[in-house]
């Protein structure tokens, strides 16, 4: 998955489950070790561990991006 890919994902799913749209960007970050994800609230852009993709499925993926787009709203 490229990190377009993960932007058109997050913004997919912010519709889907918000009933929001998110305008920002969503990417991939392998310098993230401890954490599924992050939210950085000064650009509103994702960080997403590339590991949610390879070593977890996809439900667990889904769940981070959820959970960093409730740091947005």
């Amino acid at each position: 998955m490229t990190d377009l890919e993960l932007t058109q994902l997050t913004r997919r799913l912010a519709k889907q489950f918000f009933n929001q749209t998110y305008p920002y960007e969503a990417r991939f970050n392998r310098r993230l070790r401890t954490t599924g994800g992050r939210y950085f609230l000064r650009d509103h852009h994702i960080e997403i561990n590339p590991l949610m993709l390879s070593e977890f499925d996809e439900e667990t993926l889904v769940g981070v991006i959820k959970h960093e787009l409730i740091h947005y709203w």
